[in-house]
């Protein structure tokens, strides 16, 4: 890949993932963000880590999310006062008229939003690769890795891995429906043609392993 020199540019972290600004300065920079460059080499150390900065973007993602959704509900009751409006004043009220004016006036506001379900899909992607070496046991109550106390297992907690199974069961719904999914290559399920979340094949492979 040739790196964009001495402008900055924004791109995913090759370490945890999470788009950074960079400016790089020759072709041998590393594409590694300025958090993941302070935690080091200690993996168990590196994934807790990883783990709260992508739960925290799925909390701002699910933040903003409702936000755009109150935001279409608003320009849905915006839309029928100014159709209101102009039909009183210069128009029939025809169905051609209705159709023009709210795709004028919502379409912008739908793109946003489905623009913040695709980045809570990546993020929710990154959790899943995240964590497959740390789930609840039988119990519920440790992480399969034996590790005592493992800090990825608490930091997801009970929440995070319930909203992670729900999201896994919605994408795989989708993609044996043949709809566009946001499933890793890691898992099962995934069909590549139907993958609509681009995949940075470097990152996957690094967290990967």
């Amino acid at each position: 890949m040739t790196l964009t020199l001495h402008s900055e540019v924004v791109m995913p972290c090759g370490c945890c993932g999470i788009p950074s600004k960079f400016t790089f300065r020759s072709q041998s920079d590393q594409i590694v963000c300025e958090r993941c460059q302070k935690h080091g080499a200690d993996r168990d150390k590196r994934n807790q880590l990883h783990v709260g900065w992508w739960q925290q973007r799925e909390a701002d993602f699910r933040s903003r999310i409702a936000e755009l959704e109150q935001s279409v509900v608003e320009q849905h009751h915006r839309l029928e006062e100014i159709k209101t409006q102009i039909v009183a004043r210069y128009f029939a009220d025809t169905p051609e008229l209705r159709r023009w004016l709210q795709d004028a006036l919502v379409d912008d506001a739908e793109k946003q939003r489905n623009s913040a379900f695709r980045h809570r899909d990546r993020a929710m992607r990154i959790l899943w690769i995240l964590t497959r070496d740390h789930q609840p046991n039988e119990t519920g109550k440790a992480c399969v890795c034996g590790q005592k106390g493992c800090e990825v297992f608490r930091t997801v907690g009970e929440d995070g891995y319930e909203g992670l199974a729900i999201w896994e069961q919605r994408q795989v719904a989708r993609a044996r429906d043949g709809k566009s999914n946001a499933l890793p290559p890691r898992h099962r399920d995934y069909v590549s043609q139907l993958d609509s979340i681009p995949s940075y094949d470097f990152r996957w492979n690094r967290l990967a392993s």
